[in-house]
């Protein structure tokens, strides 16, 4: 089931190309104590501009409209990240945005290379 402009609601069960089902969450970051993984292909993952409301919600900003979005928002609330395509060991899929710029340090990389347990929440922005 989707939304009216197309997109997957949170946690709904996606078939794929293939005829495969998966579960699809949307954008978030891990959970605390989630273990995750993430796709290590360059072709997985993409840069773009994100707003952010006042509840910490993620929102994508179309292309045409990032110089708008970035003039006339308030500091902080249209950041650039690079939406990594990760997974849980329970099997949701997820996009995971990481602003920029991002430190080698971040466990993002190292889920690309195995599951990680990530446990603090400050490290994965």
């Amino acid at each position: 089931m989707s939304d009216d402009k197309g997109l997957p609601k949170v946690k709904e069960v996606v078939e794929a190309e293939d005829g495969t089902s998966v579960m699809f969450e949307g954008m978030r970051r891990p959970h605390p104590g989630e273990t995750v993984r993430v796709h290590p292909s360059k072709d997985r993952r993409k840069t773009v501009l994100l707003a952010i409301d006042d509840e910490g919600k993620y929102y994508l900003v179309a292309d045409h409209m990032e110089e708008y979005v970035l003039k006339h928002s308030p500091p902080g609330r249209a950041r650039r990240a690079t939406l990594f395509q990760a997974a849980s060991i329970d099997g949701v899929n997820f996009l995971w945005p990481v602003f920029l710029p991002i430190s080698p340090q971040h466990p993002v990389f190292t889920a690309m290379q195995h599951w990680v347990k990530l446990e603090n929440q400050s490290s994965l922005h």
